[in-house]
């Protein structure tokens, strides 16, 4: 299993978000009510964030991570979960964006998709 590199933050900074994926399928009926049943039993949860990067060779740790380990988010890797602290398995479910925070800092911000146990 990928790791995450580890002289990087392990977790999302402040503000993450994170959205359950609803497993209901609703279906409309010619009379009466809809129809309501699950789609499956795995419940996909999708955390919204970003990291801290706090110099150059974090810098480079990064990108030489996500394009030559993770793929551009072929390849999921171990996280863990910023709201509960348990350990997953997740891979980056979105365009990765880079800001300049200021005095040599930057940020990171991706969406993580947790790949269902």
């Amino acid at each position: 299993m990928l790791e995450w590199p580890s002289t990087l933050a392990l977790t999302l900074k402040v503000g993450a978000q994170k959205t359950v994926r609803s497993r209901v399928l609703r279906s409309k009926m010619d009379s009466g009510e809809e129809k309501i049943r699950l789609r499956d039993t795995a419940q996909v949860k999708i955390f919204t964030g970003e990291v801290a990067i706090k110099n150059r060779d974090q810098h480079e740790t990064f990108w030489d991570w996500f394009e030559n380990y993770h793929f551009q988010g072929a390849e999921p890797f171990e996280w863990i979960d910023p709201f509960t602290g348990d350990i997953g398995t997740y891979y980056i479910s979105s365009d990765v964006t880079e800001s300049d925070v200021g005095g040599g800092v930057s940020s990171i911000s991706f969406t993580l998709t947790e790949l269902p146990s």
